[in-house]
């Protein structure tokens, strides 16, 4: 009887467990935006704020789901600096663990990253994909390699960046999450369902559900702006905008600040700290001459108090027909007198005037830069190579992707794994077109 009641107590202990941690991802660490000293600064500050914030509440534990830095290859400052963040979580006796974003990972010719040097210097625990017999597998961490950690009530599998093989390494690992009492967190970077498609690490919700009775909660980076799903899949967003468009549709981005008591979870999502970026619809269709466009944006603007925002970033989209060519509006010169005459630190300007509008690219006003530049390479498509048109979706696609893909880091191995898919798929096309049109001869 006295046994079954110190067993009793201690299951009881074990389930009343309580613990918190901080979910964050694409810190973006090193990124120098628009060769701006202070955009260098606003995404350690951005940092900092969430290690300060996870301090305060004195959380458990400390997430990060990927890119960590902008760059694979960071400067001595940008290491430095993080170093000192990193160091107040230590402080603190917050335990960080990690995974490897794109961003992150390190050049073919290196043998390890900056995450794993991080790793060594026992900043954070980093989580990586471990492969046996060329397959996906879970391998407790050892202070070196392995992807998941236990605590106490607690089972963290972290499993970077998979690349366009997402999908099929879910698929992989699926069989070796059990069900267990303890609250378990799957760390992984990589993009659901609506982005499929653009991005080399695109995994439809539904590989993700299944996991949904053996994972309590899955930690996402890679997308810049929140994401929830199923109430157990979360991306919080990069905290500091690595594009200026990224939260031109009012998209949320922060971090997450969860807390587990009794197994059940209360998830607060915790807006960042970020530079503000103001956005200008800017109709020239009145206007007759090139030089004009510079006096009626400096006029838009001048109605605008900047001053209000402590230095806002500024894109300003030109549209309308105007009666000369596009090009010869001096965009160096607007940007300059923007940033000359407003309290502003930089300044984007898109020229979009004189691009037709039709139903595939709505209304000018809310531009969208991607529907515009599909809408202009489908249309050299038709009329460079009209016998494409069948796939031209394909094509566009992965036009646009090759470009983003090598800003953002994506191996090269990948990169000409899904051309020479593409080309593979061109033959077939070809070579269907060229049997229909033997077959129209006879």
């Amino acid at each position: 009887m006295i046994l079954f009641r110190i067993i009793y107590i201690w299951k009881d202990k074990h389930i009343m467990k309580k613990f918190s941690f901080i979910h964050c991802g694409d810190l973006h660490l090193g990124c120098q935006q628009f060769n701006e000293p202070e955009r260098f600064f606003d995404f350690m500050n951005s940092f900092n704020y969430i290690v300060e914030y996870a301090a305060a509440k004195k959380v458990n534990y400390f997430l990060i789901a990927g890119d960590l830095f902008h760059h694979r290859n960071i400067n001595a400052s940008t290491l430095g600096l993080t170093m000192d963040i990193l160091r107040k979580l230590k402080e603190a006796g917050i335990e960080t663990i990690a995974i490897e974003g794109n961003h992150d990972k390190a050049f073919y010719v290196d043998e390890e990253s900056w995450m794993s040097f991080l790793n060594r210097q026992g900043y954070f625990k980093l989580l990586k994909p471990y492969y046996e017999n060329g397959k996906l597998k879970l391998l407790p961490y050892d202070g070196n390699k392995g992807n998941y950690i236990k605590r106490d009530g607690l089972i963290i599998t972290g499993l970077g960046y998979l690349g366009a093989t997402t999908w099929q390494r879910l698929e992989e690992v699926f069989p070796e999450f059990d069900t267990h009492e303890d609250f378990s967190v799957l760390l992984l970077h990589a993009a659901v369902d609506k982005l499929i498609g653009m991005d080399m690490a695109g995994v439809r919700k539904e590989s993700l559900e299944k996991f949904h009775d053996r994972v309590d909660y899955i930690a996402l980076g890679h997308i810049h702006s929140r994401q929830e799903t199923d109430g157990f899949i979360y991306n919080p967003g990069a905290p500091e905008s690595v594009h200026i468009d990224e939260v031109r549709k009012n998209q949320e981005k922060g971090f997450y600040h969860v807390i587990v008591e009794n197994g059940e979870k209360n998830v607060e999502f915790i807006p960042s700290t970020r530079r503000k970026i103001c956005y200008f619809n800017i109709n020239l269709s009145a206007i007759k001459k090139p030089d004009e466009a510079v006096l009626k944006v400096i006029h838009e603007l001048s109605e605008f108090d900047f001053e209000e925002y402590d230095r806002p970033l500024v894109q300003v989209n030109l549209f309308g027909n105007i009666p000369f060519n596009s090009f010869a509006i001096d965009i160096n010169d607007i940007v300059e007198k923007v940033r000359s005459s407003c309290s502003c630190l930089a300044v984007e300007v898109l020229n979009n005037t004189n691009i037709s509008q039709d139903s595939t690219l709505g209304d000018i006003t809310s531009f969208d830069r991607k529907s515009v530049e599909r809408s202009v390479i489908s249309q050299m498509i038709g009329e460079s190579r009209p016998d494409l048109l069948c796939m031209e979706e394909e094509l566009v696609n992965l036009i646009l992707n090759i470009r983003d893909w090598s800003l953002s880091g994506v191996d090269d191995k990948e990169i000409v794994n899904e051309i020479e898919r593409l080309i593979d798929m061109v033959s077939l096309a070809e070579a269907a077109a060229s049997k229909e049109e033997e077959t129209n001869e006879n």
